[in-house]
């Protein structure tokens, strides 16, 4: 089977949204189906610690870079054909994802695996990122989003230090965090450290926020 031939390979797919993507595992399958080579991973980090932006938590990080030889047992490839590989490259963190809990390291490795597939070309047509990457992405990312509950929550907060004038700046940390919250970077840890700053100036001036929020009206996000 020639190059063009193999690019044509037929796969499963599975919708996200709007568009298809492949599993890892039919990347696989059609790579020994169709090619005479061989798979290597390297753990480059094996749960080093480091602080997740997302949560703000520690945690533990994996990174893999997969390696993927299409000739290397090809008996009619040359010594040139058969040490071509395709490198895939993936970093996972314990804290993100409820697989990663127990299994982040070989979460890592299918990633890498299933990247390196696509840059060889197996099931390209339906992007690099293989279906559990992307599924995956989408699960952190509506997790580590703040919900519309909390965005009220900071905003009552900061409306009653506005309305009982005991931090003269508010307008301008008001602006600041409204400004902040509208970019698509701004993730719940972002928030905590909103929501932390109005805490400790409710604290230190002793207000009962059942109290002094009678007749203030709640915002909204």
């Amino acid at each position: 089977m020639d190059y063009e031939q193999k690019s044509k390979i037929k796969l499963k797919t599975i919708p996200i949204g709007n568009k298809d993507y492949v599993e890892v595992q039919e990347r696989i399958r059609a790579f020994h189906e169709h090619y005479n080579g061989n798979i290597v991973c390297e753990v480059i980090d094996k749960g080093s610690m480091c602080i997740d932006r997302l949560t703000g938590k520690e945690t533990e990080r994996y990174e893999v870079i997969a390696k993927v030889y299409p000739y290397s047992c090809e008996p009619e490839a040359d010594e040139y054909m058969r040490e071509i590989y395709f490198t895939g490259h993936a970093i996972e963190l314990a804290t993100q994802g409820f697989i990663n809990k127990t299994s982040a390291l070989e979460n890592c490795e299918t990633s890498a695996v299933g990247r390196a597939m696509g840059f060889l070309g197996i099931g390209i047509e339906y992007g690099v990122a293989s279906y559990q990457e992307v599924k995956q992405a989408k699960e952190v990312q509506s997790k580590s989003k703040p919900r519309s509950t909390d965005f009220k929550r900071l905003n009552f907060k900061m409306q009653t230090i506005k309305m009982l004038k005991i931090f003269p700046d508010i307008d301008n940390a008001m602006k600041k965090y409204n400004k902040a919250k509208a970019s698509d970077d701004f993730f719940k840890s972002d928030f905590e450290l909103y929501e932390k700053r109005a805490d400790e100036i409710l604290t230190e001036f002793d207000v009962d926020l059942d109290k002094a929020g009678k007749g203030l009206i709640k915002g909204d996000k």
